[in-house]
């Protein structure tokens, strides 16, 4: 019958075929140099025909063997020094080494070779991201047994190879960049929405740049920046200058990331600030970020964030993204303090700064509730300035306000820490005093007519809240006790 019809086709595959076939299965492969490393022992043997093949991995000043076949089956795991080896010389120059006679050739390990039965060999070198990060070994059983014609074969195998790695590279990091970009875009709608902008600011940089300090430092004043908010080490409340003595007023100042490559060398940080860092237990740090809080109106803050790594052009992409993150933050902090003082505007009297009558009446209430729950008692006094109008048309109403201002201290400061000053409309003011009796009330406020500035006085009229009474009660009965001073002839205090 004779020999079957593909018997013949079989017997005319060559190995420039098996090279092929071979490259597309490298082609298909995945995962980084350890997962493509049997299929690579596997190829090479079956391609060049050698009769043993490894890929040993450079670790550190050794290499590992993390796959073998053939002649060097059993060889994963061994670990061998680099230097007086065939393998540390390709490591070291990124050039394919071929030894015909491994007995007769100094560059190799004698004692190794003749231990695992090689008899020549060729050792080419794996290459990534511009690095000899492993080798292909061919072996031989015997003397000439491999040489350059298996070289020939085996490098389009490892250039297949480092090819893959490197999409297998790019892809990983493709990866990883969009996962940063989701961790951004959600870091930014946190920091928008978050109650406090600036705290979730500096949580969310430590989690996604693995940050071990993250500080937020916002104006003080004219001239400082104070640490307002923290991860790590505790720096909040620590000041420095707002201006170009330090990387953080620079920032500031000029609107620009500050880069500081080396922490503990660099000379854009003063001794006193470094010391000061290695207080708080910032002992880890190799560079740090200055980025300003930017707003249509210029930077909010600063962000500070110390890094365990150098800053390089690897990471660059990474300062962008934190420079939209601090943006984002820098408008939610804006945003914040916008509702803040709008929030302290509508309680608080805009001419001298005390609280208003809205918060007079909620004074009143959570008074009347603690009365009602059996905690002493509470006096009211309302205060007006006498001849106030005759003062205004005296010296004009910039003077006229000045006085109020002037009073607003002079009274805030001769009373308790726990009585409430309001100014209720005017020149009328008002005086809620908790836990006290009549006469230490008309006490108090015979202090507060005695402290009037500029020579003026004032007319007061004090009562105790009683029983369960409506507080328009309390009010009126306070009202009437100063019409009386009033009409008593000013400048006195009418308890009642």
């Amino acid at each position: 019958m004779g020999e079957p019809v593909f018997a013949g086709v079989v017997s005319q595959i060559t190995p420039s075929d098996r090279l092929v076939s071979a490259l597309l299965e490298l082609s298909a492969a995945h995962g980084g140099v350890r997962d493509l490393s049997p299929v690579l022992t596997e190829l090479a043997c079956a391609v060049t025909g050698a009769d043993g093949a490894a890929v040993e991995l450079v670790d550190g000043p050794d290499v590992l063997y993390i796959a073998a076949t053939g002649l060097l089956a059993g060889t994963e795991g061994l670990q061998v020094a680099r230097d007086g080896s065939l393998s540390g010389v390709v490591i070291a120059t990124a050039v394919t080494q071929v030894c015909a006679d491994t007995a007769n050739d100094t560059r190799v390990d004698h004692a190794a070779c003749e231990r695992l039965g090689i008899g020549s060999m060729a050792i080419v070198p794996i290459r990534h991201e511009n690095h000899t990060i492993a080798v292909l070994k061919l072996a031989g059983a015997e003397a000439g047994a491999v040489g350059e014609a298996h070289v020939r074969l085996a490098e389009p195998l490892v250039q297949a190879a480092s090819a893959r790695l490197a999409q297998a590279a790019a892809a990983e990091t493709a990866a990883a960049q969009l996962e940063l970009l989701n961790d951004v875009a959600a870091a930014g709608k946190d920091v928008l929405l978050a109650e406090d902008p600036a705290q979730r600011l500096v949580e969310a940089v430590s989690r996604i740049v693995r940050a071990p300090h993250v500080f937020v430092l916002m104006p003080d004043g004219p001239d400082m920046l104070r640490v307002s908010h923290a991860v790590g080490a505790d720096l909040v409340g620590t000041q420095v200058a707002r201006d170009e003595t330090s990387p953080s007023g620079t920032a500031f100042v000029l609107g620009r990331p500050q880069i500081v490559a080396d922490f503990t060398k660099s000379p854009k940080l003063s001794p006193t600030e470094v010391e000061r860092a290695i207080a708080a237990g910032i002992t880890d740090a190799r560079a740090v970020a200055y980025i300003p809080l930017e707003t249509p109106d210029g930077p909010a803050g600063v962000l500070s964030v110390v890094m365990h790594e150098p800053i390089t052009t690897s990471n660059a992409e990474l300062l962008g993204l934190l420079r939209l993150l601090a943006a984002e933050a820098g408008i939610a902090i804006t945003r914040d303090d916008l509702r803040r003082r709008l929030a302290d505007q509508a309680r608080t009297d805009p001419l001298t700064g005390l609280a208003n009558r809205r918060v007079w009446n909620e004074r009143m209430d959570a008074e009347r509730e603690r009365v009602r729950r059996g905690d002493s008692t509470f006096a009211v006094a309302l205060l007006d300035l006498d001849f106030f109008k005759r003062y205004n048309d005296t010296f004009g109403h910039p003077a006229g306000d000045q006085l109020l201002r002037a009073v607003s201290v002079a009274w805030a400061s001769a009373l308790r820490p726990t009585d409430l000053l309001a100014r209720l409309g005017g020149e009328e003011f008002g005086v809620l005093l908790p836990d006290i009796d009549l006469r230490a009330a008309d006490t108090i406020m015979k202090r507060l007519g005695g402290v009037v500035p500029h020579e003026q006085t004032v007319s007061i009229g004090v009562t105790l809240y009683i029983g369960d009474e409506d507080p328009d009660v309390t009010m009126q009965r306070a009202d009437q006790a100063l019409y009386a001073a009033k009409s008593g002839g000013r400048d006195q205090v009418v308890a009642r």
